[in-house]
């Protein structure tokens, strides 16, 4: 299955069913960035610069994952960054739909994907990753499953990489500030 480029050449895959999912080019604008949602805690402006020089030599680039009902983007933060370099203010972009029954199915996925493929999840954005998934109702074994690391892995990752607050609300650090934990 092709994909469209910059210029609107290659096959188009608008409309199109793929394993239970729908392809379809929608507007750049039409889409959700829930940064809640977000599985990193920054985004890598590096990786958009490098993203954006790929799409200006003409590569072309997988579909964003969109939740079909929030059209808030579950894979392809770096990707949606760069079209906005690129494309015109009503560029269209090419998304894959997915339906998820719950905004904790949802997030799982979004850590799914990026823990699997492009730039790697940090321990911090892991361990923010563990501690923001027991707020959508997730297991430990959910989260760590979906960040593709043991329980225990998971478990000592989270201790390594928090403290907390004076109210009692966990607080992860970047390694440069784990001696603050006390």
């Amino acid at each position: 299955m092709g994909r469209r480029g910059l210029d609107g050449t290659g096959l188009e895959c608008t409309g199109t069913e793929r394993k239970g999912f729908t392809m379809e080019s929608i507007e750049l604008t039409e889409l959700v960035l829930d940064w809640g949602l977000y599985p990193r805690t920054s985004l890598d402006t590096t990786n958009v610069r490098m993203i954006v020089q790929a799409l200006e030599a003409g590569e072309t680039m997988p579909p964003l994952i969109v939740d079909r009902t929030t059209k808030k983007i579950v894979d392809g933060f770096h990707r949606y960054h760069a079209y906005l370099t690129v494309l015109p203010d009503n560029g269209e972009v090419e998304v894959e739909f997915r339906d998820y029954e719950s905004t904790g199915e949802l997030f799982t996925e979004s850590l799914r994907l990026n823990a699997r493929h492009g730039r790697s999840l940090t321990p911090l954005d892991r361990a923010n990753a563990l501690q923001r998934g027991e707020e959508f109702g997730l297991t430990v074994e959910q989260i760590s499953g979906a960040l593709a690391l043991t329980v225990e892995r998971a478990t000592a990752l989270t201790k390594s990489r928090s403290a907390t607050t004076p109210s009692g609300e966990p607080l992860m650090l970047k390694h440069t500030l784990k001696h603050l934990r006390g």
